[in-house]
């Protein structure tokens, strides 16, 4: 068995630690920031991340786009599309011409548009197409035959077609579409002229009239089509995984589809840079004092914002210098107490002498190579009976020896090793009697994979004692070369075997 040889010292080891630590403290805590919102980023109920996934399995190239800047399609691309739904913060007209500048790369070019406001109409504006996002949200009336004021409620069952087929889909605070040249989508009995107050019970004046109203256009001119949808809650992770998801998943896929020609080459970028993140640390202790903003902690994924809290208590930047503080106060307080000081000092020496001690003994001693001692002769008797008392146990090591020391007689004496089976056999059919072939075929099979075992390459077969099984083999082993005329007592195996730094006392004798 080789030996191992550690290139570097513990010490050493551990100060390159304490410098990497040192140096983590020294650059600060990373920035752990949570995406809120309708991000195809984040994995809460309210984030697109599961969209964005579907959107992965049926397309070569999906990308989410955490910066403007990263948007880059490539150059003669034939289909391009470019997503964005509910954007919290609204386009510049700077930043819609810079997006369809990139597309200007493709020549298919498209948008899609899902938002309840107005904040993506620079969008639409910057591409000349007509279809608006009108920001009026759509009310569906729940006692509309009762005389007097209407109650109402946000949530309004919309008809959308895909392709031949009408699908009705539930919408929560959608918004009236303008423009475009086809209809997808509509809402109907639904009024619009309401005033504001809670959006889940709001009481309109009966002189609003219900009607149908589009919630989703297909727009197109010479450059660009866009498909706009009023509403970005149908493409949340909370509406993915519900047992609806079938439903919304057929339209958005297939208004996906149809903008990308039905080809899985098109490129998609996905928006991501028009949403909050936020810090796990602010957003833990502004809710500790009474959350300004609750909707900013409900909009993140809750796992994500632990985990990134986690992470940044475990940095060195957020505990090493309190340690130390602490530590340094503790030492303070203990030398400026007489009793305590002298006991510290006292076990600093002891620990110190203990430390050079110890460190002298190592570079003092000096033994022969494992190589060496495999030549010297050892007390074979005595190593015998220690080991047929029970005093002296095999390991995973000794057993491994064993194969080596077997292996190397069979390779010297017959030309042929335990790494070959079949060979071995061969060579000693004329050797051994022939229903013994057999047995020693499978003995080299099982020396090869409990070689194996031994050396840590392989988890199976499980061994429960190394002891026993390498005592069992040797047995075998002392047939197999008694066989080629070799004998593991005459080359002194169970030395070999035993050079483990055991010593035999005068009492084993």
């Amino acid at each position: 068995m080789a030996r191992v040889a550690r290139a570097v010292s513990t010490t050493l080891t551990a100060l390159l630690v304490l410098v990497a630590i040192i140096g983590m403290a020294e650059r600060g805590p990373p920035s752990f920031k949570v995406p809120t919102g309708p991000s195809p980023l984040n994995v809460g109920e309210l984030g697109t991340f599961d969209f964005y996934q579907a959107l992965r399995s049926k397309y070569r190239q999906v990308l989410p786009a955490a910066s403007l800047s990263e948007v880059e399609y490539p150059r003669g691309a034939e289909y391009c599309l470019f997503i964005t739904i509910s954007p919290d913060k609204p386009y510049t007209k700077e930043e819609a011409i810079a997006v369809l500048e990139k597309l200007r790369n493709c020549k298919n070019k498209a948008l899609l548009v899902a938002d309840e406001y107005t904040t993506s109409n620079a969008l639409l504006e910057a591409a000349n197409l007509t279809s608006r996002v009108a920001g009026s949200t759509c009310y569906s009336p729940k006692n509309l035959t009762q005389q007097g004021p209407v109650e109402v409620t946000p949530y309004v069952e919309a008809v959308f077609r895909v392709g031949g087929e009408a699908v009705r889909l539930l919408l929560d605070i959608a918004s009236r579409v303008e423009g475009g040249k086809e209809v997808l989508g509509y809402a109907e009995n639904v009024l619009v002229e309401v005033p504001s107050g809670a959006p889940s019970l709001i009481v309109a004046s009966p002189r609003a009239l219900p009607r149908e109203v589009p919630v989703a256009v297909y727009d197109y001119n010479s450059d660009y089509r866009a498909v706009v949808i009023g509403d970005g809650s149908i493409f949340l992770n909370q509406v993915f995984r519900s047992r609806y998801a079938s439903n919304y998943s057929k339209v958005l896929l297939y208004y996906v589809d149809y903008l990308c020609g039905f080809s899985s080459d098109c490129v998609i970028y996905v928006d991501a840079s028009k949403y909050e993140s936020v810090d796990p640390e602010e957003l833990l202790a502004e809710s500790s004092d009474k959350l300004r903003d609750p909707s900013r902690l409900f909009s993140a994924d809750v796992f994500t914002l632990v985990a990134a809290y986690i992470a940044k208590l475990l940095h060195p930047s957020t505990w090493l210098m309190p340690v130390l503080n602490l530590t340094n106060s503790l030492i303070s307080q203990v030398l400026a107490t007489p009793p305590y000081s002298y006991v510290a000092v006292l076990v600093l020496v002891m620990l110190t002498y203990g430390y050079v001690v110890g460190r002298i003994g190592e570079s003092a001693r000096d033994e022969r190579l494992s190589e060496q001692k495999e030549l010297e002769a050892y007390l074979t008797a005595d190593l015998i009976s220690a080991i047929a008392s029970g005093r002296y146990r095999f390991d995973r090591g000794d057993f491994a020896s064993l194969y080596e020391i077997v292996n190397t007689h069979l390779r010297h004496s017959c030309g042929v090793g335990l790494e070959d089976p079949d060979s071995l056999v061969r060579v000693l059919s004329g050797r051994v009697e022939p229903g013994k072939l057999g047995k020693y075929r499978k003995y080299a099979e099982k020396m090869n994979k409990l070689y194996q075992k031994a050396l840590g390459k392989k988890r199976l077969p499980l061994i429960l004692s190394w002891h026993r099984t390498t005592e069992k083999f040797m047995k075998i082993s002392e047939e197999v070369l008694s066989a080629v005329g070799a004998s593991l007592a005459e080359e002194r195996g169970y030395e070999y075997i035993a050079m483990k730094g055991v010593r035999i006392d005068s009492s084993y004798s």
